[in-house]
């Protein structure tokens, strides 16, 4: 018989044989070191227990390829005993003939010992994470969260309660808890909306502090008053609470003329046009001159509401003259600017014309709108009636990127995927590569960014065939594995 160890994707690490005879028939198979075994792979099987973590025996015809219909084979998954992460798997391969009953027993407790030894290993801040979040979680209908810089806990109900984007924003909000520890209690919002409290009890070791440990509760939100109307705006996503807040002051200002300021590609000038309607005029301040200006002046006699886009762009010498045109107009007007008014971007001319200014935020603010702008972004990109759907390791591989241009950044990205899917979703592995690399979880050095670069392209030009992405690599097909597990590269996003 021969005992294999995988990784987590079934790729076997080592084998031990118990004689030549059997290592023959398994190479013939290509069963050995640097193939997998997963399920995905062959079918039905030992390996099936990477999926279902639970110990599996399958005896010759039960096999899903005929090849191994003369062989048994029994594995466990191995899990870590503290984070909970799958590492890989133990699987006993022998003659069907050689068959026993005893040989998962035998699996299995070579696995317990495994993951018994993992324990012993586990460093001091791991186990008084773990005695900490066990403690918080004797209720498990209460949803707890522990977390430090390399672990992760969560009971069922953390995880029936957070999405995809929610976890990314929680493990965001737990990491500056440690710098900041003025408030215990804190609120913050979901994906869709919802509400959460968020109670943090830190846990302290012997030198320093190893974590954190986050009880959350939903809040239920009170009826809405009718002074928290908000303003409709057609044809844009979100319905987080820095959005709404935005529409409410929106909804406050329905009369006056608006300066709408944030960074760039927020979409300023798509709620300036919402805001002003289908008949306004809408002008940019980049086009600025004598001529834009008599232009402005009798959009504004026509009773054409404004729109002025990049209003702190326009240059001082035409200021003076367009703050006369606007306070003389009893036309609305909507402007953007990139800068708020308090950095003197305006003057003081222009600055008075605008009893209103409304910031627009960022989408880093806008973290539980990320999953619904992605889809509106989709819509218009798509050219089936039903665009893919975005799953949840795509948005939470989204949600860890910094966007410099905000929504315009992000929907270059939306544009690029759905030109080249070509099935009815929209996974990780369809993202580009730098997004790949720009929200990675660990921060790779300016050499191991190259790297990493290099070994994805490989891969996704090779369609995930690691013989041949290591012969393009010019390097060892176990060189390839040991530096895609050190760069924490995943196959499956390939």
């Amino acid at each position: 018989m021969c005992l294999s160890l995988t990784d987590d994707q079934g790729v076997i690490l080592k084998q031990w044989a118990g004689g030549a005879p059997i290592m023959k028939t398994l190479e013939g198979l290509d069963v050995v070191a640097g193939f997998s075994v997963d399920e995905a792979t062959v079918g039905t099987s030992s390996g099936s227990s990477l999926i279902s973590r639970k110990p599996t025996l399958v005896r010759g015809p039960e096999h899903f390829a005929p090849q191994f219909s003369d062989l048994t084979s029994a594995g466990n998954a191995v899990v870590h005993p503290i984070t909970r992460q799958l590492l890989g798997s133990l699987n006993l391969t022998c003659s069907v003939d050689d068959s026993s009953p005893l040989a998962l027993s035998w699996v299995q407790e070579i696995v317990a010992d495994i993951e018994a030894t993992l324990l012993e290993s586990a460093t001091v801040s791991e186990r008084l994470l773990l005695a900490q979040f066990l403690r918080e979680n004797r209720d498990a209908r209460h949803p707890v969260v522990a977390v430090n810089a390399r672990t992760v806990m969560a009971n069922a109900s953390a995880t029936r309660l957070l999405g995809a984007v929610d976890q990314a924003m929680l493990w965001d909000h737990a990491k500056t808890t440690f710098a900041d520890r003025t408030r215990s209690v804190s609120v913050m919002s979901l994906d869709g909306g919802v509400r959460i409290q968020v109670e943090r009890s830190f846990v302290t070791g012997p030198t320093s502090d190893e974590g954190v440990v986050l009880r959350l509760s939903r809040l239920h939100e009170p009826a809405r008053r009718p002074d928290l109307a908000t303003v409709s705006l057609p044809g844009l996503s979100g319905n987080g609470h820095t959005w709404n807040r935005m529409r409410h002051e929106l909804a406050r200002a329905t009369d006056s003329s608006i300066l709408l300021y944030g960074d760039p590609g927020t979409g300023k000038a798509s709620v300036a046009r919402c805001i002003a309607g289908r008949d306004a005029a809408a002008f940019d301040g980049d086009d600025a001159s004598p001529e834009w200006l008599e232009h402005i002046a009798g959009s504004a006699n026509e009773g054409r509401a404004l729109v002025l886009l990049h209003l702190d762009r326009i240059p001082n010498q035409w200021r003076l003259r367009l703050a006369s045109i606007l306070t003389t107009t009893a036309v609305r007007v909507v402007a953007t600017s990139g800068r708020p008014p308090a950095s003197g971007a305006l003057g003081d001319h222009l600055q008075v014309c605008f009893p209103d200014v409304i910031a627009v935020p960022s989408l880093t603010e806008r973290p539980e709108d990320l999953s619904s702008i992605v889809e509106n972004l989709s819509l218009r990109h798509s050219r089936a009636a039903n665009p893919p759907r975005w799953m949840p390791d795509a948005i939470q591989a989204l949600a860890r990127v910094d966007w410099p241009e905000n929504i315009r950044s992000l929907n270059l990205v939306v544009a690029q995927v759905l030109s080249k899917v070509r099935h009815d979703y929209v996974g990780i592995g369809d993202l580009p590569v730098q997004i790949h690399r720009r929200g990675a979880r660990r921060r790779l050095s300016g050499l191991e960014r190259m790297e990493a670069d290099a070994i994805l392209q490989a891969l996704r030009d090779s369609g995930d065939n690691k013989k041949l992405a290591s012969e393009a690599l010019g390097i060892a097909r176990s060189t390839l594995y040991r530096k895609m597990r050190a760069l924490g590269i995943d196959s499956a996003i390939v």
